[in-house]
């Protein structure tokens, strides 16, 4: 049987480099890449005194070290700025942030906020965690547990709110089985009332009587002391005077 010379068995060309999904790179970056790739693993914790600032060789030891730092990350993450601390240890770059966003295929940068975080790409699929930690659950549960018991706080109000409503419909049932009109003429009563009259004491016998006609009683009461007095002559201060 004679073999088949197929396409798919032939050795490529050309080298490939695989890219995570929804990553789309020009040819340029995707050659940059491909070159970077090639060049010799170089261990993070290698003597890198040899190794001249600015070269490939330096970046390809760079990245390394960034790559071991987030893969001991319980979330495969950090944040930018904590990555420069190490930066006179290993001799980063001052561009750390450019250097990581042109490796593409390793880490993805989020520019939100004002420290952007660097995640390690591979640790990752469709924006979750591939492997997550023991830790990490437990503060997920921890997370969702806190806010399924503010829902349940939240809930408590609104049946609470809506007891007041119920209460306020079983007066309103009361009123209409004793009679509302009773109610209402008892209130209406009551807005007719005014307190001009609280200067008069009120008639504790149940005579009924004006307020001209007690002021009139008063008034002859008064005339009539006055006449029934017997006037003295006095002085100035007060003293009596005798009468000639």
């Amino acid at each position: 049987m004679e073999e088949k010379n197929l396409i798919i068995d032939r050795p490529p060309k050309f080298n490939r480099v695989k890219l995570p999904k929804g990553l789309n790179l020009s040819k340029g970056e995707m050659r940059r890449i491909w070159k970077f790739r090639e060049i010799p693993y170089i261990s993070p914790y290698s003597d890198f005194s040899g190794l001249k600032a600015g070269t490939p060789e330096k970046e390809k030891h760079a990245c390394e070290v960034v790559y071991d730092i987030l893969s001991f990350t319980v979330e495969k993450r950090t944040l930018v700025d904590h990555l420069t601390h190490f930066r006179e240890e290993f001799k980063f770059s001052q561009q750390l942030r450019g250097m990581l966003i042109r490796h593409p295929d390793m880490f993805y940068v989020s520019l939100k906020g004002d420290r952007g975080s660097v995640f390690l790409r591979e640790a990752y699929r469709d924006s979750q965690l591939i492997d997550k930690d023991r830790l990490l659950i437990i503060k997920e549960n921890m997370n969702m547990d806190g806010s399924e018991g503010a829902k349940g706080a939240d809930n408590s109000e609104v049946e609470s709110d809506e007891g007041v409503g119920e209460w306020s419909d079983v007066d309103n049932l009361l009123g209409n089985e004793f009679g509302d009109d009773e109610f209402d003429d008892y209130n209406d009563d009551e807005d007719e009332w005014s307190d001009e009259d609280d200067d008069m004491p009120p008639d504790f016998d149940g005579v009924g009587g004006s307020r001209n006609f007690r002021e009139s009683e008063l008034v002859n009461e008064v005339e009539i002391l006055r006449k029934n007095e017997e006037r003295v002559p006095v002085f100035p201060d007060g003293r009596p005077r005798e009468c000639w």
